[in-house]
């Protein structure tokens, strides 16, 4: 049987790969390790390895191990290459000098510095023990500095240090890594957020449905419901890039995500009664809210009957208890309401979708134009940002000057950035949200009592801004698209009841007549020279109805409108061409499908408003 006090116990650990690289491998400290083991006579019983891809807990894991092992007293000699291998913090050189202070038979191998520790070393002995651990941790300290200003100064260039999120890849050399696009995932985070605000979402349904999609991490493993909730909340898909709990916005990493959507993530995540998981599934669950105090209407099964109620009455005060509401009830009120979106003659909004798409491939130049200038300037701030550096280092300007001038940098890029990606919400994600709201709303009424309460849910949230019910009483409001499309189907129904032709207007002479009114009126203005219209210069609203002076007036965004909105973005001053435009500054909010996509900041004065047509109508319209 091996004596005790010729057991050895070997450490071999690399902390970095550069080392393993130049030949400080595991595999060489251990042969080192085992000759000196040999040469001393000593029987080596177990071996402890840290590679330098452990992570900060697996070493900390392995050390315990090692402690533990010797203070069970497996072992009398534990033979480690030099100081720095063994550790490097005076915690763990505390638990070693515990050790070797327990017995006299402990001893500790250093084998490169030629020392051997142990209770009756001597002092001069020890002394060089204490050096080289201050030595060592004098390294870790220098180096935990180094990183941080390393971190610093690429927070400040704009790059996140740490690894990105799903959906974004790391490339470039070591010191010159930036995040992209990871085109095999970021599809998937996308459809995330855009599933995430669908009315009956939760984070456990969404963490099921992305796992059946395919979305993994890096490892390969399925995203838990925490992983989704840091993900839905993590600013760096929008440019922002959040280290330490501190958020450094000049983020230079393509946006994955619309800052509209996120934000309306972040609005749905911490609202009131989020919607959970349960076995029944009403219709309207997560939909409709009290109007008195805003908390979610309760959905309960009663006689083979759903009722709807508020539950929250005993919560607040001044909300009173009052008479549930049928759920076929309300599904009977909808479907009025989603008869006044239906346009009476199918030709004319067949003429509405061509209009619109014709004058949207006529405008896309605009963006390309408008993209074009951005991105020049882009590069521009980059040129000067690389003038300002090389004069820094030159010390052709001061510190402090350096410091201002590149933070202005810094915000200018933001900005630009910004204007950028608001360019392509606008010209693409806008026109293909409109045209899919106002092919919905022709045929909701029809395909809405056949759909799933999913489904159902989904056509409501496109189509409503707010569903609340008092008691009884069912408050309504349209989404602004929708509701300019039922003010236009309410004008084309009044056109067909009075129009009657006119012998001196050779322009409105019968069925031809007619049919150029109601192009006008479905264009949003009233052209002060009447002549046949062509598609290509008619359109009906692609965004949301303006408020005009804070008043209850509303005028459709027309297509005349996107071409002077879209100008006003570049700074373009572009004429009316219709006479009777009003020159009302107004303020044009996003369409209301999911996540909703303002204007671009800073460009309502380059906008004209189109006069409006028809008699002034609430948005609300209680049932």
């Amino acid at each position: 049987m091996i004596s005790k006090q010729n057991r050895a116990v070997l450490l071999a650990r690399v902390s970095s790969k550069t080392q393993e690289e130049e030949g400080y491998s595991l595999n060489a400290q251990e042969s080192l390790l085992q000759e000196h083991a040999k040469n001393k006579q000593l029987r080596t019983v177990k071996i402890f390895k840290i590679a330098e891809t452990a992570s900060k807990q697996l070493e900390r894991k392995t050390f315990q191990e090692l402690l533990t092992y010797l203070n069970d007293g497996n072992a009398d000699h534990l033979i480690v290459e030099k100081t720095d291998r063994l550790t490097r913090n005076l915690k763990d050189a505390v638990s070693i000098d515990d050790w070797l202070e327990k017995d006299e038979n402990h001893i500790l191998h250093l084998v490169k510095e030629h020392s051997e520790i142990h209770k009756k070393a001597s002092s001069d002995v020890k002394f060089m023990w204490t050096i080289h651990l201050a030595v060592a941790k004098k390294y870790t300290d220098n180096l935990r500095e180094e990183v941080a200003k390393g971190t610093k100064q690429k927070l400040a260039e704009g790059w996140l240090p740490g690894k990105p999120p799903v959906g974004y890849m790391t490339v470039g050399d070591t010191g010159k890594r930036t995040h992209v696009i990871d085109p095999a995932t970021a599809p998937l985070v996308k459809k995330m957020f855009d599933m995430y605000l669908e009315p009956s979402t939760s984070t456990d349904k969404l963490a099921r449905d992305m796992s059946e999609l395919g979305l993994k991490t890096k490892y390969g493993k399925a995203l838990s419901r925490s992983h989704i909730q840091k993900t839905l909340q993590n600013p760096f898909y929008i440019g922002v890039n959040r280290w330490c709990d501190v958020d450094y916005p000049n983020g230079l990493q393509e946006h994955l995500i619309s800052k509209e959507t996120f934000e309306a993530v972040q609005r749905k995540r911490i609202r009131k009664n989020v919607p959970k998981y349960s076995k029944h599934n009403p219709d309207y669950k997560g939909l409709f809210s009290c109007r008195n105090c805003k908390g979610l209407i309760t959905w309960e099964l009663q006689k083979g009957r759903w009722y709807g109620h508020c539950n929250s009455y005993r919560k607040y005060m001044g909300c009173p208890k009052q008479k549930w509401i049928r759920e076929d009830y309300v599904e009977g009120k909808l479907l009025t309401l989603f008869d006044d979106l239906i346009c009476p003659s199918p030709a004319i909004m067949e003429w509405v979708k061509n209009a619109l798409r014709a004058r949207h491939e006529s405008t896309m130049h605009l963006h390309a134009t408008s993209t074009d200038l951005l991105r020049s300037q882009l590069d521009t701030i980059t040129r000067k940002k690389d003038i300002l550096y090389e004069d820094r280092l030159s010390e052709r300007i001061v510190a402090e000057a350096y410091d201002r001038r590149y933070k202005e940098l810094l915000q200018e890029e933001a900005n630009t950035k910004h204007s950028l990606d608001t360019v392509d919400d606008f010209s693409n994600r806008q026109f293909e949200h409109g045209m899919k709201i106002l092919e919905l709303s022709q045929k909701a009424s029809e395909v809405f009592p056949s759909k799933s309460p999913e489904q159902k849910r989904i056509i409501l949230s496109r189509l409503f801004s707010n569903l609340s019910i008092d008691g009884p009483t069912l408050d309504i409001e349209l989404s602004s698209l929708a509701l300019a499309i039922a003010d236009k189907v309410k004008i084309h129904k009044e056109l067909e009841t009075k129009f009657e032709p006119t012998k001196n207007n050779p322009n409105n002479r019968g069925r031809i007549g007619l049919e150029s009114q109601l192009k006008s009126t479905w264009l949003g203005w009233r052209d002060s020279n009447p002549r046949m219209l062509v598609p290509e210069t008619s359109a009906l609203p692609l965004g949301d109805t303006p408020r005009m002076n804070n008043s209850s007036k509303r005028a459709a965004f027309t297509i005349a409108g996107y071409e002077r909105f879209f100008n006003g973005l570049r700074g373009i001053p572009m004429a009316s061409t219709d006479n009777t435009a009003s020159t009302t500054d107004t303020h044009a909010t996003a369409i209301d499908t999911g996540p909703s996509i303002p204007p671009i900041s800073g460009c309502a004065h380059h906008a004209p408003t189109p006069q409006p047509i028809g008699s002034k109508s609430a948005q609300t319209r209680p049932v």
